[in-house]
């Protein structure tokens, strides 16, 4: 008697659990799947900053390279749409106590290409707590790819202006 009872419990929650749909999962949200496509770049370079010598830029760009279809007018260029989020940290050498100094922006650009080309676009980036630079940094575009070409410290025009130079 005892084993036909076992016997029902387990066949019920065989049942029971056969015939439950899955519950949904962190993976399958809209977040996630608004997320699909989106490649990343690390970022790690030394870089020559004025105030603090050599430094590490440390960090990671996350983007989108699209292929818009072409115009029936215009069929020899592609229209490329690049999103660029970057998200870092420069740091000193020295150990100064300072505050962070952070690169952080979000751009959307469309490019315009031939079908056998590459380009470079050139982008600068303002540095939070830091109105003397900027980090200028040119990327490759292909029609499939997007990579890091050259990152520099530059001069901010705006601080120079500011200092009557």
């Amino acid at each position: 008697m005892k084993t036909i009872i076992n016997s029902i419990m387990i066949l019920l929650i065989l049942i029971i659990t056969g015939c439950s749909e899955p519950l949904p999962n962190e993976t399958t949200s809209n977040s996630e799947i608004s997320k699909e496509g989106i490649k990343k770049m690390e970022i790690c370079c030394e870089l020559q900053d004025p105030y603090s010598g050599i430094c590490q830029l440390n960090g990671m760009i996350f983007y989108t390279h699209q292929i818009i279809p072409a115009n029936s007018l215009v069929t020899a260029c592609q229209t490329i749409r690049l999103t660029l989020d970057i998200n870092a940290v420069l740091c000193d050498r020295l150990g100064l106590v300072h505050l962070c100094w952070q690169i952080k922006d979000y751009s959307e650009d469309d490019l315009f290409m031939s079908e056998d080309g590459t380009g470079i676009l050139q982008k600068e980036y303002s540095v939070t707590n830091r109105k003397d630079i900027r980090i200028r940094i040119a990327y490759l575009i292909s029609l499939n790819s997007v990579t890091i070409k050259s990152v520099s410290i530059v001069s901010s025009d705006s601080f120079l202006s500011d200092r009557g130079e």
